[in-house]
């Protein structure tokens, strides 16, 4: 996690615009530094036990949140990335399907034996949840529609299978964690302390705390 203050400057820059109007050229010497490796800008724990008041912490990380520079760098030497820039017709398509598909199954499941009931919400019913929780994250970032009224309107549709009304309040929550990647309190997708005190560095609980993200 980012330690240091956010820089305001970087609030007023829209990371997912189409155009390069906000993106400065890199000076050499900016390109030679970004292209070092941040690893060792880390501060790391050891076993995750830096110690604070509650007897653990987080790894610290004191540069530059690394995501709006790579950007930069990245448009400064590839320019014609910005072609694949833009929303994907086709996803409404595969919502639409997607919607219908989870509509019959509530519908054709409902007489079935528990063994068939739990295999088919396990293996079809969470892949396709999975898929339109995907869909709705990226019309968040208004990549399914010209409009973004549109992509509000098609994240309240894709998100009616799912039951949990969550799609309106997404967008903002999810914004604020591009905005300030890794910033203590204002990144959303910062595990809790809770959280981090139960997984700690343990390799299982890792892997399980981001196979049930």
């Amino acid at each position: 996690m980012c330690k240091s203050e956010l820089n305001a400057s970087a609030l007023e820059v829209n990371p997912f615009k189409d155009d390069d109007s906000n993106v400065p050229s890199l000076s050499k010497s900016e390109s030679e530094s970004l292209s070092s490796s941040s690893l060792n800008e880390w501060e790391y724990a050891d076993n995750y036990n830096v110690q604070d008041e509650t007897g653990l912490d987080y790894s610290w990380d004191y540069s530059e949140e690394p995501h709006r520079s790579r950007r930069m760098e990245i448009l400064k030497k590839y320019p014609q990335v910005q072609k694949l820039f833009g929303y994907e017709w086709k996803t409404k398509y595969m919502v639409g399907g997607t919607v219908l598909l989870q509509t019959y199954l509530s519908i054709a499941m409902r007489d079935s034996s528990w063994p068939l009931f739990l295999l088919v919400i396990y293996v079809v019913g969470a892949t396709a949840n999975h898929s339109i929780f995907l869909a709705i994250h990226e019309w968040s970032h208004d990549l399914g529609f010209k409009k973004p009224l549109h992509n509000k309107i098609g994240s309240v549709f894709a998100n009616l299978p799912i039951g949990i009304p969550y799609s309106g309040s997404f967008k903002p929550y999810h914004m604020d964690h591009h905005r300030a990647q890794g910033v203590d309190g204002m990144d959303t997708d910062i595990p809790h302390p809770f959280e981090a005190n139960i997984v700690r560095n343990r390799t299982v609980l890792k892997a399980l705390f981001m196979l049930t993200q």
